[in-house]
């Protein structure tokens, strides 16, 4: 994802990666980035008592989607014994999540 893609998180007690795409890309983005996908790729930050929960809203106008992780910072922003208590890795590692694209859009990045 990432020729298409940037990252940015929201500081709360719930990380909120959020993957902004150029509009052409958003549609295989959304596709692949289901609430259940991000939940999935993001279990290790999950505490093992805590059921993974993820919504995920559209963030129109600048072709955007907000994940939001419910009970990934173990405490909240302040208490969580992670390291990054403001989930910039955690966007970061999202933009790595492999999204299938049409072959005629991989060329274009050659």
């Amino acid at each position: 994802m990432r020729p298409s893609c940037c990252a940015a998180t929201g500081r709360t007690c719930r990380p909120r990666p959020a993957p902004i795409a150029w509009a052409r890309y958003l549609p295989y983005i959304r596709a692949a980035l289901t609430p259940d996908a991000v939940a999935a790729w993001f279990a290790h930050v999950f505490s093992a008592t805590a059921k993974p929960r993820v919504d995920r809203y559209e963030v129109l106008g600048i072709h955007a989607l907000n994940f939001v992780l419910h009970e990934a910072l173990d405490g909240g922003i302040t208490a969580s014994p992670r390291l990054d208590k403001v989930a910039k890795a955690m966007a970061q590692q999202l933009l790595e999540f492999p999204v299938p694209v049409p072959q005629v859009l991989v060329d274009e990045f050659d």
